[in-house]
């Protein structure tokens, strides 16, 4: 059954559905509406929420930024790979939520000039490096995960030890030497790309647009996962210097 994407005519919260389309090399049917006329739009007074962006399944309208991407990460397979992963992902991609409210707050919301460069300054000084700090721990943890179950394959399959091989949820408490973290691929849950990854990253491009400057070179890890997620041939179109957007979303 065609999906039908509703949303604004300007970049907003409905790109993190189109890297997840771009990913998955699927195609969608994309109904844009001006913001400027969406009081009077038709479908603004047939929708059930009002609100934009909606995927639209048929008749089912799924209204939701963070609940319509984890429908496709799920669809796509970016949810990771066991129980564990996704309830990660699903806590990851939460807590960044937390964090957009903000930007997009700095970006949008604001109108007030002096109000919004105090709001701006407190989101540099506190809000952010606070936050960012969490995000390369949480990516440190992972990498030392990651490294540390391939180490264990690699001796289990050159051992003559009969004894089985821990699984990915198995507790790792070895120390493993993460010196080179950003040579290696950067996740936030496990071994591969994640809807977690998407969803900060996506989140982190929105943020150079208002405040974030060099802040990014405290943060090798995060500033890897940036790289690597902005290579992927499915989404460099996505990355192209874009005019900053007046028009507020909803």
């Amino acid at each position: 059954m065609a999906v039908t994407f509703h949303h604004f005519n300007y970049p907003g919260r409905e790109e993190i559905f189109k890297w997840l389309y771009a990913l998955a090399d699927e195609e969608f049917v994309s109904e844009v509406h001006s913001i400027a006329d969406w009081k009077d739009d038709p479908f603004n007074e047939k929708s059930i929420y009002g609100q934009l962006p909606v995927m639209k399944i048929g008749d089912e309208e799924v209204f939701g930024t963070e609940v319509i991407a984890r429908v496709l990460a799920e669809k796509f397979g970016y949810m990771g790979t066991t129980d564990v992963e996704k309830r990660r992902t699903e806590v990851i991609v939460h807590c960044v939520c937390s964090l957009a409210e903000h930007v997009w707050r700095a970006k949008m919301e604001d109108k007030d000039k002096e109000r919004r460069e105090l709001y701006i300054e407190n989101l540099r000084k506190v809000i952010l490096p606070k936050a960012l700090k969490k995000y390369e721990k949480m990516l440190d943890e992972n990498n030392a995960l990651q490294q540390a179950l391939k180490e264990s394959v690699k001796d289990a399959e050159t051992s003559e030890s009969t004894e089985p091989v821990e699984t990915q949820s198995a507790v790792i408490t070895e120390v493993v030497d993460t010196s080179d973290k950003a040579a290696a691929e950067i996740h936030f849950v496990g071994a591969s790309l994640s809807l977690a990854d998407l969803y900060f990253v996506w989140q982190i491009k929105y943020l150079h647009d208002v405040t974030l400057g060099d802040m990014l070179d405290e943060f090798p890890l995060i500033t890897a996962l940036i790289k690597q997620v902005q290579a992927l041939p499915q989404l460099k179109d996505f990355f192209k210097k874009e005019e900053p957007s007046t028009e507020e979303s909803e």
